[in-house]
């Protein structure tokens, strides 16, 4: 394979809330500039500059193969259609894999063993031999990925490009040789761990029954399709101690009655739907992120394929990490984190969702307020509180926040494939707020249950980093 046609990757809230209390938990108000995380007060931002195509990447620096593995990883992912918590946990393995094949190079990097749940030391490389270190990371990323994909030709192209320019840049045969059989032995380990994670087990349950009471999630239009991941709670977490660590408080209580603290939740959906700004539309649209989107005409329906909500925020660490001139084990160290806040924030959101069974805006909508009423984007096949979004994106910036600081701005160009604007952001707290406001844009989910997502999943995040040492 010529070098140079190298598997390029396919480019690939709130209003004015009033405080109100469920249980012992009592949020604080979100006004119409800001939000608070913690202490901090971030404002809104919503400039956007026009779409942009990236520059050929240097394969001269080390880190590039990371990034650039990760955009693939990103892309099949895509192609492939995986849900959103099982596009997460994709990510984790693969850059856990990645990392430990990596940081025997750099000894004053720690291994995850003991620090991830179940994860025991893996294989070291022999004392004395030469590594290519960008070679082991290829290796594992390529041994790991058969077994969380399903199209292994793409990674597999990928990786065997990546091989022949390492190659013209000076890798001897016998370090390659060398390299690739470590990082398979690497990528082996994980493999060994992954499998008890009871993934397999819970494909292997009984079909999901979807409960009937008022106030219960329903199938929801277009699709009405079956309800997505019903028992990804009882996956294996990474860092945190149970799925309902970071358990947000209960929803209020159901109720049709117009003067309700319910259907007022519902209304201010509803308003925010047909009141939405074009900039609003468009902030829904770029945060989207539904990895199957449907689309009707007539009896005709078809399906395209969208970065996950967890790929996004992948991504948005590779632009970071890019922008700042992050090394090798640096860039690795920053995806182990960001992917394990991702897979342990979507178990814990996942936990909460079937926990609480909430109907979605667009049932009640159509059955109490207005029949002809569809939300901006597309409902995903889920329960509603509260928003994974939210709660992965907060986990995510909590994660960034604390590699890079509160202050990086970066333009996020992860949607350019879909022709929607690069989006310009002054920090990571300010994208994970614009997500927060897009699912309340977007018709998609209560601007409370964006609310809680965003602060259990900036608390979730604080955790992880607090709990994974990375260097000595």
């Amino acid at each position: 394979m010529n070098a140079q046609r190298i598997l390029f990757p396919y480019v690939f809230l709130v209003l004015s809330l009033p405080i109100f209390s469920c249980g012992k938990n009592v949020v604080r108000d979100l006004d119409m500039d800001h939000v608070r995380f913690g202490e901090f007060i971030t404002p809104l931002r919503n400039d956007s500059m026009p779409t942009y195509e990236r520059p050929a990447p240097d394969y001269s620096k080390p880190a590039t193969f990371c990034h650039e593995m990760n955009r693939v990883i990103i892309d099949v992912i895509k192609i492939d259609g995986f849900t959103p918590a099982n596009a997460a946990r994709n990510s984790a393995y693969a850059n856990v894999a990645a990392y430990e094949a990596v940081r025997p190079g750099y000894p004053d990097w720690k291994s995850m063993a003991g620090q991830l749940n179940g994860l025991t030391t893996p294989p070291q490389p022999t004392i004395g031999e030469t590594y290519d270190w960008r070679v082991t990371m290829i290796s594992a990323y390529h041994h790991t990925l058969p077994n969380l994909i399903y199209r292994k030709r793409l990674t597999d192209s990928a990786a065997e490009a990546y091989y022949e320019i390492l190659s013209t840049l000076g890798v001897s045969h016998d370090v390659m040789a060398r390299s690739k059989e470590y990082g398979k032995q690497v990528a082996e380990h994980i493999i060994e761990w992954m499998d008890k994670d009871n993934f397999i087990k819970i494909g292997a349950k009984s079909r999901y029954v979807v409960e009937e009471y008022p106030g219960a999630w329903e199938r929801t239009p277009p699709g009405f399709s079956d309800p997505v991941d019903p028992y990804w709670n009882e996956l294996r977490t990474f860092v945190i101690d149970s799925v309902n660590q970071f358990l947000p408080p209960a929803p209020p209580k159901f109720s049709t009655d117009p003067e309700s603290d319910f259907h007022k939740m519902v209304k201010a959906v509803y308003d925010a739907d047909k009141n939405a700004t074009v900039d609003q539309r468009l902030i829904a649209q770029f945060w989207d992120c539904n990895p199957i989107h449907s689309h009707f005409d007539g009896h005709y329906m078809f399906n395209t394929r969208q970065v996950s909500p967890g790929g996004h925020w992948i991504s948005i660490a590779g632009i970071a990490a890019e922008k700042e001139g992050y090394d090798l084990i640096e860039s690795l160290g920053m995806y182990v984190q960001v992917s394990v806040a991702l897979v342990d924030g979507f178990i814990s959101a996942w936990d909460a969702k079937y926990r609480y069974n909430l109907v979605r805006p667009v049932s009640y909508v159509k059955e109490h307020m207005d029949s002809t009423w569809l939300p901006y984007i597309e409902t995903p096949p889920f329960p509603e509180w509260t928003s994974a979004h939210s709660t992965i994106s907060a986990a995510s910036a909590a994660v960034l926040t604390h590699i890079f600081g509160d202050d990086l701005e970066f333009d996020d160009w992860t949607e350019a494939y879909l022709g929607l604007p690069v989006r310009r952001h002054k920090s990571f707290r300010d994208a994970a707020l614009e997500v927060t406001w897009s699912r309340l844009w977007g018709g998609i989910h209560y601007r409370e249950a964006c609310q809680y997502g965003t602060y259990k999943g900036w608390e979730l995040g604080e955790y992880v980093v607090s709990n994974l040492q990375m260097k000595e």
